[in-house]
C-alpha cells in the first residue's frame, strides 16, 4: 500500500511543516491516520488555532515544563497526540515559534507535524502568514494547493493576499502561479537553508484539474522543487511528478 506521508517526506525527517492551502488540516489528519497503522508516533502542533478531528487524542497545556515531562508518555500511549495550548469549538490554541523549537527538541516521537500557515479554508495560500521562523527549524517543508482554485477569476473565495502580485493578475493560471511561487521569499529562504520542499497539488477529481495540474507540477519539477505531488486526499489517490 502506497502512503501520503511515504510519498511526502522521508522516513528520516523529524519535524514537517505544512503550508498553503486546498486542505492542510485535512492532509495532516491522513497522515497521521497512516502512520498509526505504521505503528509510527506523530505529534501535532500548529502556530494558529488547529482543527481536531473527532476522536483525536488532545493534550492540553501551556507550561513548557508539563508539556516536556508528559507529551512524550502521552505519544507512547496514543500513538498520535494532537498538542495545544487551550481547546475550544474543536480547535485547539497554536504555540509561538519559540515554544514550538523547546517542543520538537524535546519530543520524542517518529514525526513532529506543524501547521504554520492560516487561510481558513481557501485553496490558495498567499504566503502572507507563513511562520517563517518555524518553517526554518524544520526538516522539510509541505506546500499545498488546492487544484480548484486553477483558471478561475481572481477573488477572496480562492486567496486573500496584499501581495501586489495577485493585484494585477486576472484569473489563477498555473503559470502565473509557478512565476509567482518561485521567486517567493518562502522558497528563497527554504533554499538559503537547505529545506527541501515538497508541493501537494490537492482536489485533482476530474480530467479538467488533472490536465490543469500535471502542467503545473512539471513546471514545478523543473524548477528544481524537491518533491511534486498531485492528488485527492478525499479519494486517498497521489502520483508522483519524476
Amino acid at each position: 500500500m502506497n502512503f501520503f506521508h511515504e510519498a511526502l517526506f522521508k522516513d528520516s525527517e523529524k519535524v514537517i511543516a505544512f503550508a498553503g492551502g486546498g486542505g492542510k488540516s485535512v492532509l495532516i489528519n491522513k497522515i497521521c491516520q497512516e502512520c498509526k497503522k505504521s505503528g509510527k508516533t506523530v505529534l501535532v502542533v500548529s502556530n494558529y488555532p488547529l482543527y481536531v478531528p473527532p476522536d483525536t487524542s488532545i493534550f492540553i497545556a501551556e507550561d513548557l515544563e508539563i508539556i516536556k515531562s508528559q507529551i512524550s508518555r502521552e505519544i507512547s500511549k496514543h500513538q498520535v497526540v494532537y498538542l495545544g495550548k487551550a481547546y475550544d469549538e474543536k480547535k485547539i490554541a497554536g504555540f509561538t515559534d519559540k515554544e514550538l523549537r523547546y517542543i520538537t527538541e524535546t519530543v520524542l516521537c517518529d514525526h513532529v507535524l506543524i501547521e504554520i500557515d492560516q487561510t481558513q479554508g481557501r485553496s490558495i495560500s498567499g504566503l502572507d502568514k507563513v511562520r517563517l521562523r518555524t518553517a526554518m527549524q524544520t526538516d522539510r517543508c509541505v506546500l499545498i494547493f488546492g487544484a480548484d482554485a486553477f483558471n478561475q477569476p481572481i477573488n477572496e473565495t480562492y486567496l486573500k493576499s496584499q501581495d501586489s502580485y495577485w493585484q494585477e493578475q486576472m484569473m489563477f493560471e498555473p503559470v502565473k502561479i509557478v512565476d509567482w511561487l518561485i521567486n517567493h521569499k518562502f522558497l528563497k529562504n527554504l533554499s538559503a537553508q537547505k529545506i527541501p520542499l515538497t508541493v501537494f497539488i490537492n482536489k485533482v477529481e476530474n480530467i479538467f484539474h488533472k490536465n490543469l495540474t500535471i502542467s503545473f507540477a512539471r513546471q514545478l519539477k523543473i524548477n528544481n522543487i524537491d518533491r511534486v505531488i498531485y492528488g485527492s486526499v478525499y479519494n486517498s489517490e497521489f502520483h508522483s511528478i519524476k
